[in-house]
């Protein structure tokens, strides 16, 4: 349920997607025909956007709120102008200044399209992880300055000294659970209505919100529990105010075990989403470097090893592709490199970067042999493993939830931060990484032995085998200590 409500409008974000490269793509005869009917789509696209936004309100305002953002921007840039002065332009066959507007223009409808794809959660979740370290934070002082006064009233012969600092604490408390209530509303707008929180329904988005509800009960019980002790300070019962004290002590503790569970549901919901996301980066990658792959074949095929200028400018395509396709797996090393504690994925991918970037230089050298099919073909098993790996982990990840939502309602969990990927999936990457260095040694050894390869290239390629041995070998060490 809370995929559908968290997805945009699939013809919505189509429209965009299309607009992007259409922008540039007809020909001089009937450009400015072309062109008005691009600015016709756009103006449609807009209103249909706003109509969106109004009707997911209700349901799902954050998304409401993206689509607002996203009209906004598109009307800071005057896209509808910008449209509307192509047409001009193409009319008056004005084309250099036409197709100059036309790129600036698809680079503006490319910022469009990455707000409407920008997940809102994310930034949420961000924001929610801060606010629960910090309510934990905050428990933690209350849990210490409770245990501190405690230990007061049953030393003092006169316990009624303590019932001003046990009020200041109390009041204490009365913020932390007011921004633990704002929290929870934020999280749940309909939080905090009266009514009886639902069941969890096992995703750690719920499970997270039906931590923090009870964080504020616990918390709220805590405050009840300190005013009781206040009122026993005030008429001399130091027994009965420690005994009120130990009983806000407990429920504090109460309090910041489910502030742990919430933040740990917080982790593993971030940690979801972002795998998700790079494991759909990854397919995306497979996809065009398998065609790439393919077509390296065909024009091989076709051309053999004779340089010409059908196969120049056919291989010339490909390289462009690869490139292409490299950009998508820089931006998966961002993500990751931005996150910090992967290891193995990190040198795994940034090796299938330099060998795209081979591949690549290959291709636009008319290099379509064995040898760039052979790197090709080792670029697409990384990527096989790399999505394999994230696979396992997601799914361990959702059975691993399901299990512990079926035992208990949780509990406290650890404060340490736990990394993206898992040991588990690390390792596997370090043994893809050993398995690909033992194939390219025995594929440069049978090249050697059949006086395939120049004395050079086999110098080079020697070197680089050197480096990703002692690359792999230092992933391996690096993930022991951690």
């Amino acid at each position: 349920m809370h995929a559908k409500r968290g997805t945009l409008p699939a013809c919505l974000l189509a429209a965009v997607g299309w607009l992007v490269p259409a922008v540039g793509l007809a020909q001089p005869a009937d450009l400015s025909v072309e062109q008005a009917q691009l600015q016709e789509k756009f103006a449609r696209l807009e209103s249909l956007a706003v109509r969106i936004a109004e009707f997911v309100e209700s349901d799902n305002p954050d998304r409401a709120q993206q689509l607002r953002d996203a009209i906004g921007k598109s009307r800071d840039l005057a896209l509808r102008d910008r449209f509307e002065a192509i047409v001009t332009l193409l009319e008056q066959e004005r084309y250099a200044a036409a197709q100059r507007d036309q790129g600036q223009l698809a680079d503006n409808l490319e910022t469009l399209l990455g707000l409407l794809l920008a997940d809102p959660r994310e930034a949420r979740l961000e924001a929610e992880r801060k606010q629960l370290k910090q309510a934990i934070q905050d428990v933690g002082k209350l849990i210490r300055e409770q245990n501190a006064l405690r230990s007061e009233t049953l030393d003092s012969e006169d316990p009624s000294g303590g019932v001003e600092p046990q009020n200041a604490l109390e009041k204490r408390a009365e913020g932390v659970e007011q921004s633990l209530d704002e929290l929870i509303k934020k999280s749940d707008p309909s939080a905090g209505d009266g009514q009886t929180p639902q069941q969890p329904s096992g995703e750690p988005s719920d499970q997270g919100q039906a931590a923090k509800q009870r964080a504020g009960q616990r918390l709220s019980d805590a405050r009840s529990a300190m005013k009781k002790a206040s009122g026993q300070m005030g008429e001399g019962d130091s027994q009965g105010a420690a005994d009120a004290q130990t009983e806000a002590q407990r429920q504090l503790e109460e309090t910041r075990a489910e502030l742990e569970e919430a933040l740990r549901q917080t982790r593993e919901e971030e940690a979801m989403r972002t795998l998700t996301r790079l494991a759909a980066r990854l397919r995306r990658v497979l996809s065009e470097q398998t065609e790439i792959n393919r077509l390296t074949v065909e024009v091989q095929e076709l051309h053999g090893d004779a340089v010409s200028p059908q196969k120049r400018s056919a291989s010339a395509g490909l390289a462009k592709r690869q490139d292409e396709a490299a950009s998508i797996v820089d931006g998966a090393l961002r993500l990751l490199s931005e996150e910090g504690s992967s290891v193995a994925f990190v040198e795994v991918l940034d090796q299938v970067r330099e060998d795209m970037t081979s591949v690549s230089g290959r291709l636009m050298g008319s290099k379509c042999g064995s040898l760039t099919q052979a790197i090709e073909q080792d670029i697409v098993d990384a990527l096989d493993e790399a999505i394999a790996a994230l696979d396992s982990q997601l799914a361990e990840m959702a059975n691993k939830d399901q299990q512990e939502q079926q035992q208990s309602g949780g509990g406290g969990g650890a404060m340490q931060e736990p990394p993206l990927v898992d040991q588990l999936a690390e390792l596997r990457m370090i043994r893809s990484l050993q398995v690909r260095v033992l194939k390219r040694t025995r594929r440069l050894q049978e090249s050697r032995k059949g006086e395939q390869i120049a004395e050079e290239d086999f110098r080079q390629m020697l070197d680089d085998l050197s480096e990703r041995q002692e690359r792999a070998v230092e992933a391996a060490l690096r993930l022991s200590q951690q």
